[in-house]
């Protein structure tokens, strides 16, 4: 599902349409998520994790807006994206890179 999302969007923004992701605690997330020896599925609670990555992942493939039940998600996916950009532009040579 999430591997189709950056042609999707690509898709829907050539339409000319707008792209929402809404995936924030969802059931699949627990299944994603669950670790050897829990249940089957994390609770919706202990989700905030795997929806802070769906995010980051929404806005690296160009969705316009996310759905999320704890606005926590998003500061921690720009955070995510803030460490992201800082890595990739110092790999290219137009950053010095963190301060010693």
């Amino acid at each position: 599902m999430l591997a189709a999302l950056p042609a999707f969007v690509a898709a829907a923004h050539a339409a000319g349409a707008r792209t929402l992701l809404g995936c924030s605690r969802k059931a699949f997330l627990g299944a994603l998520s669950a670790r050897p020896g829990d249940p089957a599925q994390r609770p919706a609670a202990d989700r905030d994790h795997a929806t802070t990555a769906t995010t980051v992942l929404a806005a690296q493939a160009g969705v316009d807006f996310v759905r999320v039940h704890d606005v926590h998600d998003v500061r921690a996916a720009a955070d995510a994206l803030a460490v992201i950009a800082a890595i990739r532009a110092v790999a290219a040579g137009r950053a010095a890179g963190p301060p010693r």
